[in-house]
């Protein structure tokens, strides 16, 4: 009889735990992978956002504020039409989920594809029904609504002596910055004491990660793409304003692509905008003109260079002289340890803000050696300006206190007194 290794049994008994792990770890892979499907579905179906409660809840509050509701396509929120948020978002059943593109939960596709939607916003503005061309009518409103926003906005400057329109611009991941643009707007009157100043309110569609991480949630370049479409409303909005109004744009992480793009042409900073309308409407759609222009952006999500580089384009693809600039300040609150912008959720800092759509800019990354607001100096340098420190104003927000350094939401940048304060300076002295 052969004699048995004492080792054997239990080499045996290894293999057959192993080969039980083994069937374990499939089994918790193959039950992952399907929570993480039904939990993708959950949050497709919610990360887009919709504006009607929030758009009604507001209704209160008019003193001195104008509220406009963009979707992602730039197009205006009616006034009086509840617009359900199912068939905004067209659910056929429990289990299909909203796909998110370019041509998808968005106003037109709402009001065009459904005669009885269509013939509920004739009613709401006092128009002919139009069973033949349901895209006419939908222009036809926007057109009117921008035209009422304008008139409002005029009505109240001219009711004030400092004729200046405050802009504020919410970024990516927001749904609801209420309470931000209600803090903003005292700090405003408590430092700059400008108590006659009309706000003109921004609510867009920079999406929603549902309280899922923003990095993983595939709608940065979603969101991206529709603050595209916000900067050529915004511009339209600004090109009706009385002559004499003074602008001054505040904005917030993703919203400063908005705020930018409004000022100027910005699709340099995109890889192929030929292949969106808004490149279209872009170059159709001249700069404001108003001569006295100041743009503030917090924490801004964009690239520096990119950016910046058709800042002289104004009006269809041509350049304006140096001298024609209107734009008298650009300032840059800037902090160079914000998790969001430097993407510090992972372990490569600095280099992954140049990644996912560049993010450079708010967190002064790095770039061959130099900080990124000292590369946009040096550009609008090579663009013509001798002075452009002038112009680019950064201001320091790191210091914000140990517990919120790496923080980006604005609430915790205006922690920041001390330089909030100077971030006003430049905007309003």
């Amino acid at each position: 009889m052969q004699n048995q290794n004492p080792e054997q049994p239990a080499r045996d008994n290894i293999d057959k735990q192993l080969l039980a792990c083994g069937w374990l770890t499939k089994q918790i892979i193959l039950f992952s992978l399907v929570a993480l499907s039904i939990n993708s579905c959950i949050i497709n179906r919610q990360r887009q956002v919709w504006l009607t409660e929030l758009k009604d809840a507001h209704a209160a509050d008019k003193d001195a504020v104008v509220r406009i509701y963009l979707d992602k396509r730039g197009e205006f929120y009616p006034d009086n039409i509840y617009i359900p948020y199912k068939a905004f978002f067209k659910f056929k059943n429990r289990k299909s989920t909203f796909k998110l593109k370019e041509t998808t939960g968005n106003l037109k596709s709402y009001f065009t594809t459904s005669l009885t939607a269509s013939n509920d916003l004739a009613t709401a503005y006092h128009l002919p029904p139009n069973p033949v061309n349901t895209t006419q009518l939908f222009n036809q409103v926007q057109k009117l609504i921008l035209t009422g926003t304008a008139s409002k906005i005029n009505y109240l400057l001219s009711a004030g002596k400092s004729k200046i329109l405050i802009i504020m611009i919410h970024g990516f991941n927001d749904p609801n910055p209420t309470g931000d643009y209600q803090r903003m707007r005292d700090y405003i009157k408590n430092y700059k004491l400008i108590n006659d100043a009309v706000y003109l309110e921004v609510y867009w569609d920079g999406l929603n990660a549902n309280q899922g991480n923003p990095g993983i949630s595939k709608i940065w370049a979603f969101a991206q793409l529709n603050s595209e479409y916000e900067a050529n409303t915004i511009r339209s909005i600004l090109n009706s304003t009385n002559p004499d109004t003074h602008f001054r744009i505040i904005t917030h992480s993703l919203g400063a692509s908005i705020g930018t793009g409004a000022l100027f042409n910005t699709y340099s900073k995109s890889n192929d905008p030929t292949k969106h309308d808004y490149y279209t409407q872009m170059i159709l759609v001249h700069a404001p003109q108003q001569q006295d222009i100041r743009i503030g952006m917090i924490a801004p999500a964009i690239p520096g260079v990119e950016t910046f580089t058709n800042f002289n384009i104004r009006d269809g693809t041509n350049n304006i002289s140096i001298d024609k600039n209107n734009i008298s300040h650009v300032v840059i609150g800037y902090k160079e340890a914000d998790n969001a912008l430097i993407k510090g959720y992972f372990q490569k800092k600095q280099y992954l803000s140049k990644l996912f759509g560049a993010t450079t800019l708010g967190c002064n990354a790095i770039t061959k050696g130099e900080r990124e607001i000292d590369r946009v100096s040096d550009e609008m340098k090579a663009l013509g300006y001798t002075n452009p420190q002038s112009i680019i104003n950064p201001v320091d927000f790191n210091s914000t206190g140990t517990n919120f350094k790496e923080e980006h939401g604005l609430y915790y940048y205006m922690r920041n007194e001390k330089a909030l304060k100077l971030f006003l300076d430049y905007l309003f002295d």
